[in-house]
């Protein structure tokens, strides 16, 4: 955690395009368990709307909308995650 931190995101993201023609849009409609996607719509690194897509197309998928990049890798998400977790651990067995 603390090397992904420290590291530079804009670099990170040219190693993570090595992966960019893995293709995940036809298989979204298959995931029925629930899914938490977190967020930030001021985040352009993470491109947003490709967030709200793969929303879209999750049986069960959910969306928590922190706003910014710092918010979504704060200890704040953290109860959020859980409620999550919570709501969705009773349904699970």
């Amino acid at each position: 955690c603390r090397n992904l931190d420290a590291a530079d995101p804009w670099k990170l993201k040219k190693a993570v395009m090595a992966f960019w023609n893995y293709q995940v849009w036809d298989r979204l409609a298959e995931i029925a368990m629930p899914v938490l996607i977190l967020k930030g719509a001021k985040d352009k690194l993470h491109e947003p709307e490709a967030l709200v897509r793969m929303e879209s197309m999750l049986k069960n998928g959910r969306s928590i909308d922190m706003g910014t990049n710092k918010r979504t890798h704060s200890a704040e998400i953290v109860e959020w995650i859980r409620q999550f977790v919570r709501e969705n651990a009773a349904g699970a067995g």
